[in-house]
């Protein structure tokens, strides 16, 4: 078990860490470049529950994530940076794909931990539970996403 008297920091990726939103950028790529594939898409899934991480899994998964893909907000990367020492880790927890979340563990030397969606959208409640499930009940967050009140 984590020691839960110390305070980590959760930093959410699209509109927060990174200003973009990339999933709704290749969104558009993808609707652009192959529009069938996107229509076919929706009607095989739209009524499963999992539709948006099978969504995103195909959108992520035709184009190779990069660093310079993301356009990184400086404010909270400085704010991060300046407060390192208040926290016991500093976790980037996403509703981006988890594949796409490890990789800032590689871009990014200031995360300790990241985690992504797998087989549930991971955002608001989920991101709760997800922090109690792997034994963080003290933190704080940056995020900028109503879907992730229940954090609060």
């Amino acid at each position: 078990m984590r020691d839960v008297s110390s305070k980590v920091l959760v930093v959410d990726l699209d509109g927060t860490f990174a200003k973009n939103d990339l999933f709704i950028e290749l969104v558009i790529k993808f609707i652009i470049q192959k529009p069938f594939h996107l229509i076919l898409l929706i009607f095989r899934h739209l009524l499963n529950e999992n539709f948006m991480i099978i969504l995103k899994n195909k959108v992520f998964s035709s184009h190779e994530v990069l660093k310079s893909d993301f356009l990184i907000n400086d404010e909270v990367l400085k704010f991060i940076t300046s407060n390192k020492s208040n926290y016991q880790k500093i976790i980037l927890m996403t509703a981006t794909p988890d594949e796409i979340a490890k990789k800032f563990l590689i871009f990014f030397d200031i995360f300790n931990e990241a985690y992504g969606s797998t087989t549930v959208n991971l955002k608001g409640r989920l991101k709760v539970l997800k922090l109690t499930d792997i034994g963080y009940s003290n933190f704080d967050y940056i995020g900028d996403s109503r879907d992730d009140e229940p954090i609060f």
